[in-house]
């Protein structure tokens, strides 16, 4: 394995700190998760979400995690090839425990980007104006809530509780110009 000088960034620390890594092939798709957890009734905050800045680089971020014991979940696209092609069958064998998800195509795919002259940006601006994910997304937050069960966590998004109308004063009401019935205190 060969590995770029730039691969490990300022962002990259976070990995040693984490209690648990989601690693993703890059910026889009890290942004894209952490946009569309809500839609996916998950709250993803226990994880780093951690770009890799490329598929090439995603086994290098898999052996950091497991010489760190950091539990890690692995997403990337299979870029439309097969999965036993050499490239993606490294990262679904280092992905401990079949943690992973991969994209048939892409990511950018299921917006309809892929092939988009300006493909990150208008995959974000397809991110924030969606209302409902894709099946592929749906299977993506599916399989990374099972990946949270086999740790104990609970991800999914726990409903706001309603508050309860104030309490009331059962108190005798005190006369007042407002109040001719009230009896006085006396």
């Amino acid at each position: 394995m060969t590995v770029e000088p730039t691969v490990l960034t300022r962002d990259s620390k976070d990995l040693l700190f984490s209690k648990s890594c989601i690693l993703v092939e890059g910026p889009i798709d890290r942004y894209g998760i952490m946009a569309l957890q809500k839609l996916g009734n998950m709250d993803l905050s226990y994880h780093t979400i951690i770009s890799c800045n490329g598929k090439n680089n995603i086994p290098l971020f898999q052996l950091l995690c497991k010489a760190f014991s950091i539990p890690f979940f692995t997403v990337f696209d299979l870029d439309g090839k097969p999965e036993a092609e050499v490239n993606n069958q490294q990262i679904v064998s280092w992905a401990l425990g079949g943690h992973h998800f991969f994209y048939r195509d892409s990511f950018e795919n299921t917006f309809g980007t892929k092939n988009a002259d300006h493909k990150a940006t208008e995959t974000m601006m397809r991110i924030d104006s969606c209302t409902s994910l894709s099946a592929e997304v749906s299977e993506c937050f599916q399989k990374l809530k099972k990946y949270d069960s086999e740790f104990g966590r609970s991800t999914l998004v726990k409903p706001k509780k309603k508050r309860d109308a104030a309490p009331k004063n059962t108190d005798e009401p005190k006369q007042s110009a407002n109040n001719p019935k009230a009896t006085s205190a006396g």
